[in-house]
């Protein structure tokens, strides 16, 4: 006569649900930081190929992409360096002939995406990495940053400060256009706030960025996501005025007074930090909490500052 098979009682199955629960507490965020770093990784190594291409480019020119020449953004030119000559010339067709063209060529190009910008999904050619903008406004005539002039390339003569202290780029997320403002405030950092004081001269920088901080009113409307694209990118950077992944301002109030003010600070979705590509072509962590100093100092190419390594 067989004996009757013995069941899982009550309180075993109590048990190992919270066992398997406890495992899953413990192994979840252990994969999602896995992830993370995963994304970083290639974040980073989006920005070494930049790196790599640009110097690549002024060994050949001898001057480094930053301006708009003949028709042509920087990122425009250097996408033979970065292995998409074909994507040049189809460029170079279609503004050449917008009228007969049926639509912008297809400028969805993994490289000019990080992974970790989870809402970076269109084929438009936005681009998370941008040129150095430097801290003065970018109104005050030439810029003291990577990108000096719309219309003019960025010479190593012109880099008095080194290679290995200057920032030429960055990342910073895309804008969505005709985001809802309750989907902009969810997603601040992303857009460029209005600010109850408008601040323009060449000495108010500082007091902009301190109306920045603390009276930001509402995020400007996004119906165009302009000057962020890379066939474009010629036409505005990221600045160092602003830490990393704080929110930046339209500078002013909303009256959409055209001006060129703006305080568009570096940032990212990674964790309390964002990556930087020095010129020599080391790219960087960078905290969140960097010291403002050393910030804006490798934000200039001529400002004579001493920046240590490891920051």
């Amino acid at each position: 006569m067989s004996r009757p098979t013995r069941g899982f009682t009550i309180t075993e199955v109590l048990v190992s649900i919270a066992i398997l629960g406890l495992l899953v507490a413990v192994l979840l965020p252990a994969v999602q930081q896995s992830r993370e770093a995963s994304r970083q990784i290639q974040c980073r190594d989006h920005l070494k190929q930049f790196g790599i291409a640009i110097s690549d480019f002024e060994a050949s020119h001898g001057v480094f992409p930053t301006g708009t020449i003949n028709n042509e953004s920087a990122m425009w030119r250097l996408l033979p360096s970065l292995g998409f000559p074909n994507h040049r010339e189809e460029l170079n067709q279609f503004f050449a002939h917008p009228e007969t063209a049926k639509h912008l060529p297809e400028c969805s190009i993994p490289i000019f995406k990080c992974p970790n910008d989870t809402r970076h999904v269109g084929s438009n050619g936005n681009s998370n990495y941008l040129m150095n903008d430097g801290t003065k406004f970018r109104d005050a005539g030439r810029t003291n940053g990577y990108r000096q002039e719309m219309l003019r390339d960025t010479r190593p003569s012109d880099i008095t400060d080194g290679l290995s202290q200057t920032a030429g780029m960055a990342e910073r997320l895309v804008v969505i256009p005709n985001a809802t403002i309750s989907d902009m405030e969810q997603d601040a950092k992303r857009y460029l706030w209005f600010t109850r004081a408008r601040y323009t001269g060449v000495d108010q920088t500082l007091l902009a960025v301190k109306e920045c901080r603390e009276n930001r009113v509402s995020p400007f409307p996004q119906y165009a996501a302009a000057g962020m694209s890379f066939y474009q990118d010629s036409h505005m950077g990221y600045d160092h005025l602003m830490l990393p992944n704080e929110v930046g301002c339209y500078n002013g109030p909303e009256d959409f007074f055209t001006n060129n003010y703006y305080l568009i600070p570096a940032n990212s979705q990674h964790v309390d930090g964002v990556n930087v590509l020095l010129l020599d072509g080391s790219v960087h962590f960078v905290s969140d909490h960097i010291d403002e100093t050393v910030w804006r100092a490798i934000g200039t190419i001529n400002g004579h500052e001493s920046v240590a390594t490891g920051f």
